[in-house]
């Protein structure tokens, strides 16, 4: 009599790079522009993606990203540096997952020295954009790698994924609204590259995180 035999997880041997947290983009040596961001997203996908059998490698801003079993850790700091952690594993990635919420700018000039301040003191500070990770991802990638991100957006939500998602050539994006942010639970809708729509109500980042994987596994498991 045969025994049953539990079927492999579409992300059996294949590697997923996916990125948290937030960059930081310092003025001076202690004082930096960033966000709120607490990683918990990309942690969760990471951890969820390692349950599937998939080869993790986990590039993160997020200040308490200790090693987690499984998963392969990068710290890193500034949008440059993830930029080229995410290069240098992009070759061996079947996945790409864009968690991050990366500073989307950063000063056109860093102090050496700390900046003091006087009672009369007026600080301009004049900012760049700094290098739009996903896109560039999407444009090395190699043939069949499928890349994905998030959207946050506070208006248009919808709208505005579908434009980042063709601006960036993604083959998919979820898009959530500011209050995801930090937060432990939140809402979430998964577009992709062919015009489907589906929402996830409110939950944990773990459910969230099982949901996402099942809609990658669901359209590119086979690839």
């Amino acid at each position: 009599m045969k025994k049953n035999v539990r079927p492999k997880s579409p992300f059996h041997r294949k590697t997923i790079l996916i990125t948290s947290g937030p960059t930081r983009e310092y003025l001076d040596p202690v004082r930096f522009i960033s966000n709120d961001s607490s990683g918990r997203m990309g942690r969760a996908l990471a951890d969820e993606a390692v349950r599937r059998g998939a080869s993790v490698v986990w590039v993160t801003g997020s200040p308490d990203s200790g090693p987690r079993p499984g998963i392969k850790t990068v710290p890193v700091v500034t949008t440059e540096e993830m930029s080229r952690e995410c290069r240098r594993h992009l070759r061996r990635a079947d996945v790409v997952i864009g968690a991050a919420a990366v500073c989307d700018w950063t000063p056109v000039r860093k102090s050496r020295h700390k900046i003091k301040k006087g009672p009369r003191t007026r600080l301009t500070v004049r900012l760049r954009p700094t290098e739009d990770i996903l896109r560039r991802l999407s444009s090395l990638k190699r043939p069949g790698t499928v890349v994905g991100g998030f959207a946050l957006e506070t208006q248009n939500l919808l709208k505005n994924a579908r434009r980042k998602m063709a601006d960036k050539r993604l083959d998919f994006i979820v898009a959530n609204d500011a209050s995801a942010i930090g937060a432990s639970e939140s809402s979430a809708c998964f577009l992709d590259r062919r015009g489907a729509t589906v929402f996830f109500p409110r939950s944990t980042k773990t459910r969230l995180a099982r949901r996402i994987l099942g809609e990658i596994a669901s359209r590119w498991g086979n690839g």
